[in-house]
């Protein structure tokens, strides 16, 4: 799981997030707008778990 450990070091949610939606784009064969629409799904997610962390932060 060397892939995993790169992907963290790039720091931040998104660059966790992205190497992997393209892992997954890759193992499932998915068309371009599949995976587009998965980056839009991911995107509240992410800010939502930002939100989250920011918050433990504060407190």
């Amino acid at each position: 799981m060397k892939m995993a450990g790169s992907s963290i070091q790039t720091g931040g949610l998104s660059g966790r997030i992205m190497p992997l939606n393209i892992r997954m784009d890759v193992l499932f064969g998915k068309t371009e707008l599949n995976s587009y629409r998965m980056e839009v799904l991911n995107i509240p997610m992410a800010l939502r778990t930002m939100q989250k962390a920011t918050l433990f932060r504060s407190n």
